[in-house]
């Protein structure tokens, strides 16, 4: 039986393959920032996996969050790099001792309406 890690992971692999591969090498060569492929990928739940869902995340743990960058990166490093950001600054946000700022831009950061 899947869990639900392995859903999130296959879909983005269809999300890498219809959307991502077709502009990497505009992303590598001409330096396009992929933003349409990132809003989709918090759409999603892209940016989430590791954050609890008390926390508006999908619970899903670091595991799974690490597995989301690395499936983006068998196609495109430099897009992986920007997923490796957004979901690093959502993790600082969760462990932040300062409750404000934790909810006011956790929420935007997974959601992909905040770039980091």
């Amino acid at each position: 039986m899947p869990t639900h890690s392995e859903g999130l992971l296959k879909t983005v692999r269809a999300l890498v393959k219809s959307d991502l591969a077709p502009i990497t090498g505009e992303i590598d060569q001409q330096g396009r920032y992929p933003v349409e492929f990132l809003l989709r990928l918090a759409e999603l739940g892209g940016y989430a996996a590791a954050v609890p869902v008390d926390q508006g995340g999908t619970g899903l743990g670091l595991a799974a969050q690490i597995d989301v960058i690395t499936e983006v990166g068998r196609e495109c490093g430099s897009t992986a790099f920007l997923v490796w950001c957004q979901t690093t600054c959502a993790h600082y946000l969760l462990h932040s001792p300062n409750a404000d700022v934790r909810t006011r831009y956790l929420p935007a950061i997974m959601r992909g309406e905040l770039p980091a």
